[in-house]
């Protein structure tokens, strides 16, 4: 027997931990359901119950000296499995939690997705995830390490997340490959990651990233899907192998060893949906680490080695660490986008069906409303209520389903439970909403971006009205216009709760909406009208047929031809914002106010997708993977890239429609009362495929400003990021591919401005998409994609959606534009964005004898975010979850603010708090988080809090959540 020799200096003693793991997509291949019952086995062999199964019955044939040990994630899976189990059970597994043998690790109902997930949307999950496991078992097994091992890539907001919810570190797996090279080389592979600077040491996390993917060391896979060799140990066969075995392991022992400081190793051993036969896995690990713990004894290796968790492991990190004195680099970038090869950017997966990307977007929206409105009624029907959706929500984080990396009938499933859930939610609105209002028959819209209502369309509108009930979920002031379609041009007037006139306008419908809802609705024209919505209120309209003759009658405004005789048009008014086109071209020209404006360009172009033939690579472009055949952008005009365009004026709106070929047109609108945005309404599909070629679809805005490559991104909405064209911050970038390599996951809003911040402008999104600067003052947003080859990334299908009517998915979507030109620089970005994200909700009842207004807030105060307000998991009338939230950057003139908690809800007297980490499973005075040695310290600091009974204190970008509890007023 020789004893490996070590390719490096090896730490003087190694203690490898052994994670025994499942990785179980909550969707990808299969459905939830699928996964869960093992169904659909032809797609891939996988059921979740019966690893759970197997894993409970293993953990209990530990023996005195090998006491095994499992981790599990997604509590989608998990809350499923053990409302199934007998009591007996149920006690094995508490038995299993509390003596450290079974730990839950990351806590969420899924493993969410980084890249095209909201901020808001993350936090839901978890909670829902973390409060089942306190409310089930209890503080002691709350989950301190998040487990990010799938991912495609990883952001800065998700590491400061879970630093706020007191997570003391975060594990993952998919890094750039020239990153993880660079970091395997310097024994680098563990830092502190900083994920938002303003918040300093708070948002520190010790993070992680692992060796082997989460996989086991080459040739130690024992699933019963692998075909690695078990330890046969008996000595009598010919082909014992236990010293081959042995020794091969004590080797990847020691490579793994060669680029980690601590002598604190971890090995991942299971993966994808493993573990659901346990007993092979661990009756061979038994032996492994029998043999290994003889072996080193008889050659003299400091090695132990036992069955561990994550939290284990980082236990015993942060003890040589501090033995050591080691101390730890400070990364305060991000890790997109990712790349596993040079010719493999996954950053086509931040655009991949888009439509579910929206649907995702205003669910979220429904969500949160649902939520509010249980919590001030104050009744809750236990079978309609919001938890349907709130679980649905929660599904849809994972990172194969909002990012669009799923097989399409798992997508398709996935929109299902959205709405399933969003039915139940408008179930319970309704019937508060129509307690409240005396309302009748209240009917949601929910179709109106494509201008179907029915309530509004039926033909008794124009014989009796019909009323409006709109609510507002954010916590401000929300200007919105609201439009309803009707089925023909009869006059309305509009009057709002006091019985006031309201200035309305109607138009023709428009060929877009017609051509994208088919036979869907059948409304001929709109009516829209402006409303000032206050913050978490619901306001009333009442819509009136009336005469021509009546001077408050709705003005009737059709589109009409550019005159031949001007070179340029524009819309909007001389004291607010303007956009100015060229007739010859129809592209935009300039926005601005009064006489200060910026030159702006914006057009649709494409990229050709990759089909894999190509001279360096195979790699096709793919759901995941954005790889062009080259940098080249094509017109989506073949001709001339012209768009031909006309244009209305009304007392509401003013609107531009561009048509830049019979699938790309779009709607350019500026409101009358707007002063700081242009919205650019743009329908997409379908996008033609007959000549074979893929096709990725941008949306590219141009300007002069000289911007030295610089371009800033949100991270999941909460924060913006510089980044550099052609650049890394922490290594040196090999430009293989000039375009996915630039390409970043844009939440909410992406921008540009100059050196020195007094000229930009920035572009908010309506659903998570893929951006880049291309060209000093150029944004560009990935709109669409339609590729006809796979990526070789495990779907197994091309990204081809084919849509309602089967030939090809038609999209619509926002875009919309604020500029310094407008006198505002910093960009008010965070409150936009907050805005575009928190849309008003339109319902439609008979009409009501008397308007109302009511507010849920006492008032709005300025830079302060109702992130949430929710009844907790097990539902009590008279307690709640509230989270509020700074948003406002320092950089954008973030100051710090006060809050009376108890005068802040008009409708609650008698309230109390309690103070809960950023996950609501923890006190936030139990809250103690690991400190660690770093290399480079925090200059300056957080400012600290300072509370005052119910007066609470908000610093910048701070979010704060308790638990409160409060009776109704009467």
């Amino acid at each position: 027997d020789k004893p490996v020799a070590p390719s490096c200096k090896l730490p003087e003693q190694i203690n490898v931990h052994l994670v025994s793991h499942t990785h179980d997509d909550v969707g990808w291949l299969k459905t939830v359901d699928e996964y869960y019952y093992g169904a659909n086995n032809s797609i891939q062999h996988a059921g979740v119950q019966y690893i759970l199964d197997s894993v409970m019955e293993a953990l209990g044939k530990s023996q005195p000296d090998l006491t095994r040990r499992f981790i599990y994630v997604e509590q989608a899976f998990f809350s499923r499995w053990w409302r199934e189990q007998t009591t007996e059970m149920q006690e094995t597994v508490r038995k299993y939690l509390q003596n450290g043998q079974l730990e839950f690790i990351n806590g969420g109902w899924c493993m969410n997705d980084e890249a095209a997930t909201h901020y808001a949307a993350i936090i839901d999950q978890m909670t829902l995830g973390l409060t089942f496991i306190s409310t089930e078992f209890g503080e002691a097994v709350r989950p301190r390490i998040g487990w990010h091992i799938d991912p495609f890539g990883h952001s800065s907001a998700m590491s400061s997340l879970l630093a706020m919810m007191g997570f003391d570190a975060f594990f993952f797996d998919r890094i750039d490959y020239a990153d993880k090279a660079k970091r395997l080389n310097e024994s680098q592979m563990e830092m502190i990651w900083r994920g938002t600077e303003e918040l300093g040491t708070l948002s520190d996390i010790f993070t992680g990233v692992t060796y082997h993917g989460y996989n086991p060391p080459p040739g130690f896979c024992f699933d019963q899907s692998c075909h690695d060799a078990p330890i046969q140990d008996d000595r009598q066969l010919q082909n014992n192998n236990v010293n081959e075995r042995v020794e091969a392991f004590v080797a990847a022992i020691h490579d793994q060893a060669c680029h980690y400081r601590s002598g604190e190793i971890m090995m991942t051993m299971g993966s994808d949906f493993q573990y659901e036969n346990a007993h092979l896995w661990f009756k061979n690990m038994d032996k492994l680490i029998t043999y290994v713990r003889e072996y080193v004894v008889a050659h003299g290796h400091n090695i132990t080695l036992e069955y561990s968790t994550p939290t284990r492991y980082l236990d015993a990190v942060y003890a040589a660490s501090q033995k050591q004195g080691l101390e730890y680099k400070v990364k305060t970038d991000d890790f997109f986008p990712y790349a596993d090869n040079p010719w493999a950017y996954w950053s086509g997966y931040f655009t991949s069906r888009p439509a579910l990307k929206r649907y995702v977007r205003i669910n979220n929206n429904i969500l949160q409303a649902c939520h509010q409105l249980q919590v001030f009624d104050g009744s809750v029907d236990p079978t309609i209520n919001c938890r349907g959706l709130w679980e649905a929500m929660s599904v849809s984080q994972h990172h194969d389903a909002v990012s669009g990396t799923s097989k399409q009938h798992v997508a398709d499933d996935y929109a299902k439970r959205l709405s399933d859930g969003a039915e139940k939610a408008h179930l319970t609105m309704e019937r508060i909403l129509s307690n409240w209002t005396n309302a009748k028959n209240m009917q949601f819209c929910l179709l109106l971006n494509i201008s179907v209502c029915p309530a509004t369309e039926r033909l008794d509108s124009f014989n009796e009205g019909f009323s409006v009930v709109a609510y507002n979920p954010s916590w401000a002031v929300r200007k919105t216009i609201i439009r309803l379609p009707l089925a023909n041009k009869h006059p309305m007037a509009v009057v709002d709760h006091e019985g006031k006139h309201v200035v309305s306008q109607m138009m023709p419908v428009g060929f877009a909406k017609e051509s994208t809802r088919g036979p869907r609705g059948n409304a001929t024209v709109e009516l829209l009208f402006s409303a000032s919505l206050p913050g978490m209120a619901y306001t009333t309209f009442t819509v009136k047929p009336t005469e021509a003759s009546n001077p408050d009658a709705a003005v009737w405004t059709e589109p009409r031809e550019v005159p031949l005789t001007a070179a340029t048009f524009s819309i909007g008014s001389s004291k607010g914002v303007q956009a100015v086109f060229s007739r010859e071209t129809g592209h935009l020209v300039s926005v601005g106010s009064g006489s200060t404006h910026m030159s702006i360009d914006q057009q649709f172009l494409w990229y050709n997708s990759s089909d894999g033939v190509n001279k360096n690579s195979s790699q096709p472009s793919g759901a995941y993977i954005f790889r062009p055949n080259n940098t080249e952008t094509f017109s989506v005009n073949t001709v001339d890239n012209r768009a031909a365009v006309k244009y209305l004026e009304g007392p509401v709106v003013s609107e531009v429609y561009q048509e830049f070929s019979d699938w790309v047109l779009q709607t350019v609108r500026i409101a009358v009362d707007e002063p700081t945005a242009v919205d650019f309404e743009y329908t997409i599909g379908p996008i033609p495929f007959r000549d074979g070629l893929g096709k990725e679809i941008i949306s590219r805005f141009s300007s002069k400003i000289k911007t030295d490559g610089v371009v800033y991104t949100d991270t999941n909405g909460r924060q913006l990021l510089k980044r550099q064209r052609n650049f890394r911050p922490t290594w040196t970038l090999n430009l293989t591919e000039p375009d996915a390599a630039n390409y970043y996951p844009v939440d909410t809003a992406i921008m540009v401005t100059d050196e020195a911040g007094d000229n930009g402008f920035a572009v908010l999104t309506d659903r998570a998409q893929g951006g880049a600067s291309m060209a000093d003052g150029s944004l560009e947003l990935m709109v669409h994609r339609r590729i006809l080859h796979d990526d070789y990334r495990g779907v197994g299908e091309p990204l081809n959606e084919t849509g309602v009517f089967g030939d090809g998915l038609i999209i619509t979507g926002v875009h919309r534009l604020i500029a310094s030109s407008f006198d505002r620089m910093p960009l008010p970005v965070s409150h936009e964005a907050k805005a575009l994200f928190s849309e008003p909700l339109v319902s439609i009842t008979y009409p009501l004898p008397n308007g109302t207004q009511r507010s849920l807030l006492n008032k709005n105060i300025p830079q302060v975010n109702v992130l949430t307000l929710q009844h907790e998991l097990n539902v009590t009338v008279d307690t709640f979850l509230l989270r509020l939230e700074h948003y406002v950057p320092a950089s954008e003139g973030g100051s710090p603010v006060n809050v009376d908690l108890a005068t802040f809800f008009p409708m609650l007297e008698s309230v109390q708090y309690e103070e809960l980490g950023l996950g609501a499973n923890l006190r936030k005075s139990d809250e103690k988080r690991l400190k660690w040695k770093e290399s480079s310290q925090f200059e300056g600091s957080h400012p600290k809090n300072t509370d005052e009974g119910m007066n609470i204190t908000l610093n910048s970008m701070d979010i704060r959540t308790f638990r409160v509890s409060a009776t109704r007023r009467h």
